[in-house]
């Protein structure tokens, strides 16, 4: 057993680490546009020598107000929901794998189409097609992950998702200050052609999940994929523990099961599940962290003197959220998801009322930047990655699929208000808004006390049965 284990481990961890390239390509897409003055430029005069030749020849500059730049990063939130809501179905049709796939299509267009930009409605069309790449991509990866691991590992695991969104952050902080020229805003574009051909390739080796291979009746197969992912005897017993039958009738007995959106989103019995999700994704992104990072270089510049010094700010800053990552899976497995969820809300609160106090009261930039990376370090401890967790394990298998439609439609939706709204009120009203920001997570923050369930060590079953039981209907 042991001789076997190791190998068994690494096809585990090398499959989380393939399906979590999805979750890298939205941080990278996140990250593309931040701080390239060519691209949020109002006037290319304004960008130096601007008759230099381009990447691969094309222009230096795609001129812009300040609010068509956050529309251009408000787009792909704006169509990551429309992703998030076809990749649900999809994978329950298409498979896990199959549909990690098809969402590459789209992101290797937008690569090109944004590389090639001649004009902003192109522009804008590139960001439409990564969105629904790595919208579909936000609802893959956590199923996923979850389907694969088995219990002992599922929380550990689960930390790929923001493992692999904060590597794609770091990776667009370092390539503009490697190659700061104007122009160089396009090989940022066209470098994500790479990771998508990359995840293609890996894809053709990674197997499908056991739940999916189950509900299609190849019992034989989910169980070969459990014993490659290091589940025990007894969870491979008691997750294949069903009544023999054809594969056809498996299928569409399965295909009867499951849960529809409208019954996700009407019946009583599901509406604690609903909550939960809804506010858990919501939180995560209206507590503002994508704009930390999709705006740092407007934040940071309150703080630091020279854009030089913002720009290697930003790339320490970024390998620091990486390395971040590696500490909430042990977490999770020692305090559970409720403590550290809640942890994570207040005291991000805290640390964003801070910067603002920092700025308006005490006139201290470094107390700001404590305030800036108390904030963001707070975020990973929670609520970086278990509303993804949650996600699967709130709702019975039946319903999981329509619940990550759900809730990645509400983080797609509510990123995308954050990254619209969010300059357009730090032009305005400055520091200030991280305090608007600081007292919606105190609100939510009482709302989570209130609802949020403990899932640490339990099955699905077990945690939906606990929110039926104490739900008022």
């Amino acid at each position: 057993m042991s001789g076997s284990a190791t190998p068994s481990s690494a096809m585990l961890y090398f499959s989380g680490a393939t399906a979590a390239l999805l979750m890298f390509q939205l941080g990278y897409h996140l990250g593309e546009l931040n701080g390239l003055a060519c691209v949020g430029s109002v006037d290319p005069v304004a960008v130096p020598d601007p008759t230099a030749p381009g990447f691969l020849g094309m222009s230096v500059c795609l001129p812009m107000s300040r609010i068509a730049y956050s529309l251009a990063n408000g787009a792909l939130a704006l169509a990551g929901a429309v992703g998030a809501l076809w990749a649900g179905r999809a994978c329950d049709q298409y498979g896990r794998v199959r549909t990690m796939q098809l969402l590459n299509v789209p992101l290797i267009a937008a690569a090109l189409v944004m590389t090639f930009a001649a004009n902003y409605p192109m522009l804008i069309f590139g960001r439409l097609l990564a969105g629904l790449g790595t919208g579909g991509g936000s609802v893959l990866t956590p199923i996923y992950l979850s389907e694969v691991s088995p219990n002992a590992k599922r929380g550990f695991l689960g930390v790929f998702s923001v493992l692999g969104l904060g590597s794609g952050l770091f990776v667009t902080s370092l390539i503009p200050f490697l190659f700061p020229a104007p122009q160089m805003w396009r090989l940022m574009t066209f470098c994500s052609l790479f990771f998508a051909a990359l995840q293609l390739a890996l894809l053709t080796v990674v197997p499908e999940t056991p739940v999916h291979l189950k509900a299609t009746g190849r019992i034989d197969e989910a169980k070969a994929v459990m014993r490659k992912m290091t589940w025990s005897d007894a969870e491979i017993a008691q997750a294949t523990d069903v009544e023999s039958a054809k594969p056809s009738k498996d299928a569409a007995a399965a295909s009867k099961e499951a849960v529809s959106l409208g019954e996700f989103l009407t019946a009583a019995k599901h509406r604690k599940s609903l909550l939960v999700l809804a506010m858990s994704h919501a939180t995560q992104q209206l507590s503002g962290i994508n704009a930390f990072f999709s705006f740092s270089f407007s934040i940071l510049m309150l703080i630091f003197p020279t854009v030089y010094a913002t720009s290697l700010f930003y790339v320490c800053f970024n390998a620091y959220y990486v390395l971040l990552q590696f500490i909430p899976g042990n977490l999770l497995e020692r305090y559970g998801r409720r403590p550290l969820m809640l942890v994570s809300i207040f005291a991000m609160a805290f640390f964003a009322a801070l910067f603002t106090v920092a700025d308006k009261a005490l006139h201290q930039p470094y107390v700001q930047l404590v305030g800036f990376v108390g904030a963001v370090t707070v975020f990973s401890f929670g609520l970086s990655s278990i509303p993804f967790i949650l996600t699967a394990e709130v709702v019975e298998p039946a319903a999981v699929g329509v619940a990550s439609q759900v809730s990645l439609a509400v983080n797609n939706l509510s990123n995308f208000v954050i990254l619209v709204a969010f300059p357009p009120l730090l032009d305005a009203i400055g520091s200030y808004t991280f305090l608007i920001l600081a007292g919606y997570l105190v609100v939510m923050g009482v709302v989570a006390l209130r609802i949020l369930p403990e899932t640490k060590g339990k099955s699905p079953a077990e945690v939906v049965a606990e929110l039926r039981g104490t739900a008022k209907v």
